[in-house]
């Protein structure tokens, strides 16, 4: 009775937060809030309440904007789905299931792909900041919000005594704390654009800042960084400097300011919150306090390591000078000579102190049209990431303001590619502040260039090129066969980065690895039974030397595996050495530091059927010390995160096992349909333990095996 209760209490609730939340994302957000309490009362009937909420929830789902969904709600959104599933015929209607599912749906596909961004146009600046949405009157815990904001500055009558602040949308009262913290940042950005470009003191502007903050609950100081830049950037439009100012819109802010320019501590548990909110997003970079970098480095680091893929810059600046001249946060538009020159005289053409020579104009104006912009000194040169140009047949090098740099040229027709970001193609080998560039080119026929890795300074020289495959090493590895293009990783070591390359060929599945140093020279070589990634370098041992951790699978074994390489010494082909379809008696035994086999589930049988397992969902990481923490993914059947943990301890040896809340879930589900038996979970997992096997001197050996000798 008492959970009647409490449900009924927890029902009446939700109709009072439907009533008064404004956007449709806080309405879900309510239900999800609910049947997540609720849904684990297996006693309790819900018909009443899922007949009740569920067909308005649908359709506040259809009206929600997917973009605003974290991780952890698009989980709440799907556990609802997935327990509207096992009701009974007629209680949920197909329609409302295509609504929740269309929103998870989009929120999937959208999850890898930025938004499109429109910049601000005329005088106007656009500029991202992030909040911390809190809702006192909600049964909602705090979250991180990205909001838009746009700035405008103009010029007022010379008679004003001060600037005119207006701030739309955040404030209420003439006088509070967002009007506050704008007049204060006005004053800094006028006094750093004094010093920089000479602005008069003398002069008065109105500020007109309008936040889009529709259906917010934020508080705080967080706008003080992006009023000071946002009014920088303005007022370069405003007036006739030589720079034009804008922001990126790659880039949040967040943090207060102080009347002398300083960027104010800000409260960790609310930094959590944003770093969260940015890292999940179309952020690039998250600009905030100097002083927090270390702890929101270490929380990105996580996040990381749990999403593979997803990457999250930070900077941190003590003083808005910092801020305004780091290239990354404010993008600079250098006006030449002679549209500078132009423009003052335009502006100043009824004054008569101005006279500007037209040989002078006309001489200037040539310059700059026969001049290439790369040639100024204020011209981006490193290039930030390369498109492929198929019909040309070449690669096409930009640098951060999306101007190419230069292009190469290869023979026959390359695979197309979409233009983004490689962050392993595109890399400070030398660690001189400019890019290198990495490409293996992929035709669609044999060509010279095909399976070469080629390297290229940021100036678009050539540096050296090598040879990616391993010929003569394993079954059918010749020099007539033509490799598909795997990956390339930047291992970053102790004292130098290390250049990996990947390229893979079926029937059989094989992986060759090469090694290569900043000079293009060898290192060593490494072929796997299969394919697989590298993953990470660390120091599994505490020698201080890190290792090469790769996640493989074995073709031959049928499994996911681990790979271990030491980069001093790297070469040979994986176990094993014996197979029915082919020989193998004869390749040349890997010196790998370990190579560790995590058997297939009883689930995985059945939900990857004949795919090969994942190699890990969430990456390896160190625990501490002396464990490392390997997931490894046993469903792909909308139960990403369904792994089974492996921990092994210094020694590399398995001693715990654990199976994630969705693998459980997903098993149970099996039980209930009659395909999988009922386990005891400590048994279970005490069997795959047992079952992980290792490759020795000696051959396979089980954990069992070792234990059972142990115990002797």
């Amino acid at each position: 009775m008492s959970f009647i209760l409490e449900i009924e209490k927890a029902a009446s609730r939700l109709r009072h937060d439907l009533k008064l939340a404004q956007l449709p994302e806080l309405k879900l957000l309510c239900g999800l809030l609910f049947f997540d309490s609720v849904v684990s009362q297996h006693s309790v009937r819900l018909e009443s309440y899922l007949r009740e909420f569920i067909p308005s929830l649908a359709i506040v789902a259809d009206k929600s904007n997917h973009l605003e969904f974290l991780p952890d709600e698009t989980e709440s959104l799907e556990r609802l789905i997935d327990f509207l599933k096992i009701q009974s015929p007629g209680v949920v209607s197909q329609e409302d299931m295509n609504r929740f599912s269309g929103l998870v749906n989009k929120i999937k596909i959208s999850s890898e792909d930025s938004p499109h961004l429109t910049s601000a146009s005329g005088s106007s600046v656009g500029i991202t900041c992030l909040f911390v949405e809190r809702y006192p009157d909600l049964n909602l815990p705090p979250r991180g919000r990205i909001l838009n904001m746009t700035v405008t500055a103009s010029k007022i009558s010379s008679k004003a005594k001060e600037d005119d602040v207006v701030v739309r949308n955040p404030v209420s009262e003439p006088d509070d704390r967002f009007l506050a913290q704008a007049r204060d940042s006005i004053k800094v950005a006028r006094a750093f654009l004094e010093t920089r470009y000479g602005l008069s003191h003398k002069k008065h502007y109105r500020f007109d800042y309008a936040v889009d903050s529709s259906g917010a609950r934020f508080t705080g100081d967080s706008l003080g960084v992006a009023f000071a830049i946002g009014a920088i950037a303005a007022l370069s439009r405003t007036e006739t400097f030589r720079d034009k100012l804008s922001v990126s819109p790659y880039v949040a802010f967040s943090g207060a300011l102080s009347a002398d320019g300083k960027l104010c501590p800000v409260d960790s548990d609310a930094l959590k919150l944003k770093t969260y909110r940015a890292f999940h997003s179309y952020l690039n970079l998250l600009l905030i306090p100097r002083e927090h970098l270390p702890y929101a480095q270490t929380q990105v680091l996580a996040l990381e390591k749990q999403h593979p893929g997803r990457k999250l810059d930070l900077a941190g600046a003590e003083t808005i000078e910092a801020v305004a001249n780091d290239p990354r946060l404010l993008l600079v538009e250098r006006s030449s000579a002679a549209a500078y020159v132009a423009r003052k005289a335009w502006k100043a053409k009824r004054s008569v102190w101005v006279e500007v020579p037209a040989l002078l104009v006309l001489l200037a104006l040539l310059f700059y049209l026969v001049v290439p912009a790369r040639y100024m000194p204020w011209f981006d040169d490193n290039p930030a990431y390369f498109s492929i140009n198929s019909e040309k047949s070449r690669i096409e090098v930009y640098n951060a303001n999306e101007q190419q740099l230069w292009n190469v040229t290869y023979p026959g027709r390359l695979h197309t590619g979409e233009k983004r970001t490689f962050p392993n193609y595109v890399y400070d080998l030398q660690g001189d502040g400019k890019n290198e560039v990495f490409y293996i080119p992929c035709t669609y026929d044999s060509s010279d260039a095909r399976d070469w890795l080629h390297v290229y300074s940021y100036k678009g020289e050539r540096l050296f090129k090598q040879y990616c495959p391993i010929l003569g090493e394993y079954p059918h590895d010749d020099s007539s066969t033509l490799y598909n293009t795997g990956s390339i990783f930047i291992a970053e070591l102790q004292d130098e980065a290390i250049i990996i390359t990947i390229v893979d060929q079926e029937n059989p599945a094989r992986s060759h690895y090469r090694f290569w140093n900043s000079a293009g020279d060898s290192l060593g070589w490494y072929i796997n039974s299969g394919h697989g990634i590298f993953d990470e370098a660390l120091d599994i041992n505490g020698d201080g030397n890190k290792e090469l951790l790769f996640m493989v699978f074995n073709n031959r074994m049928k499994c996911c595996a681990l790979l271990i390489l030491r980069p001093d010494s790297m070469y040979g082909v994986s176990p094993p050495y014996q197979y029915t379809d082919f020989d193998l008696s004869w390749v040349k035994r890997g010196n790998q530091m370990a190579y560790i086999l995590f058997p297939k589930t009883d689930l995985g049988e059945i939900d990857l059927e004949s795919l090969l397992n994942s190699g890990s969902s969430e990456g390896i990481s160190m625990e501490s010390d002396s464990v490392l923490k390997i997931p490894i993914v046993e469903s792909i059947q909308g139960y990403q995160n369904a792994t089974i943990i492996y921990y092994l301890n210094k020694r590399l040896r398995v001693y715990r096992v654990v199976r994630s809340d969705r693998f459980e879930k997903r098993r149970n589900d099996l039980v209930r349909e009659g395909k999988l038996p009922l386990v005891n979970w400590t048994e279970y997992q005490a069997a795959l333990r047992d079952t992980v096997t290792y490759w020795t001197d000696s051959g396979w050996v089980t954990e069992g095996q070792l234990r059972a000798a142990e115990n002797h």
